[in-house]
């Protein structure tokens, strides 16, 4: 039995094992480091194909390896699947379609159409900008990703990559079990940063030529809309119209974090979801500069219903901010360099 004095003995060496520099505001450190001494990971070594990141690419490549046979296991950071347009709330597909018929077909077209039953206001005949329920599309993913015999790990991220004579050997995986090694015949990097490309090596670009990133948005949901007015006004909230109130809001001062970037869609009744607001050079690789976004992305989601209640009243006098997005709307991170 250990003894209090041993006790903290012990875990006054552990502190002092771990111990930083003080972090300054921003949030940047000079990092000391230590080496994991006498720790063994366990290996599991059953996979053929792993895929890291649950997204729509990283969603798809499970599903097609599975299909083919390989024994194929796709490990997701969140508690969902679906990427962005579940865990992001971006409340609509991108276009579908060239103007005329569908263009994407496979297993995008059959998610697509699978999740048109979740926003059954939508017409049948829309292609393109057609509304995302995100509660229901996380249940096409859940269903098509089982049905393939693919297995899923929720609440599990890649923490380090493992080589071995220039390929990778394993992948770190730090969960709720401590830290894991998965080895595969083939791993799929789909973690939208490159995350286990780079950590292998691979070179990448980020930013533009003067090294800025594209803006980062949260994307939101407001409940208890009025459904019959926001169908009368809301192609006019979208600031390509010029007489868009957000411009009023804008002019008047009095929401200093709101923007031109406006996109709304009804996803259910009294339910609209935005993809508004921008947050600029948001560096997604950095974990502190994200924590802030979260934050600036909440108040941002705020300050627009505090605009939209002023400005359009019939339509938003009693709504509330619903839900906001548990991952980051980013545009721009790591392009890993490659022959294509």
């Amino acid at each position: 039995m250990t003894s209090r004095r041993d006790f903290l003995k012990k875990a006054g060496l552990i502190s002092a094992a771990f111990a930083v520099p003080a972090l300054n505001v921003n949030g940047n450190t000079t990092q000391s480091k230590i080496r994991l001494k006498n720790t063994k990971i366990a290996v599991d070594d059953r996979w053929d194909v792993i895929v890291i990141g649950g997204g729509p690419a990283g969603c798809t490549a499970a599903i097609s390896a599975a299909r083919e046979g390989a024994k194929t296991l796709l490990i997701e950071a969140m508690g969902q699947l679906g990427g962005m347009g579940t865990a992001g709330m971006v409340p609509a597909w991108c276009p579908f379609s060239d103007g005329e018929k569908i263009i994407y077909r496979g297993l995008a077209e059959k998610i697509f159409e699978a999740s048109r039953k979740g926003v059954p206001h939508e017409r049948k005949q829309k292609l393109n900008w057609v509304n995302i329920n995100p509660e229901y599309l996380m249940q096409v993913y859940d269903r098509m990703v089982a049905e393939s015999g693919a297995k899923v790990l929720f609440f599990s991220r890649v923490a380090a990559v493992e080589m071995a004579d220039d390929m990778v050997d394993a992948i770190i995986v730090a969960n709720k079990s401590g830290l894991v090694a998965f080895k595969a015949k083939v791993f799929v990097d789909a973690t939208g940063d490159g995350d286990v490309a780079t950590w292998a090596g691979a070179s990448f670009k980020k930013g533009g030529e003067d090294g800025i990133l594209q803006s980062s948005t949260l994307c939101f949901s407001f409940a208890n809309v009025d459904s019959y007015n926001y169908n009368l006004i809301g192609p006019s909230l979208h600031t390509s119209n010029k007489n868009s109130p957000i411009f009023d809001a804008i002019k008047s001062g009095k929401y200093p974090l709101i923007g031109r970037h406006f996109n709304s869609n009804l996803i259910g009744p009294d339910v609209v979801q935005f993809n508004a607001g921008h947050i600029d050079n948001v560096d997604s690789t950095d974990p502190w500069a994200t924590t802030r976004a979260m934050a600036t992305g909440r108040q941002i989601a705020e300050q627009y219903l505090e605009a939209l209640k002023e400005l359009q009243p019939k339509t938003f006098g009693s709504a509330f901010v619903v839900k906001t997005a548990s991952l980051l709307g980013v545009r721009d991170s790591r392009r890993i360099e490659g022959d294509y």
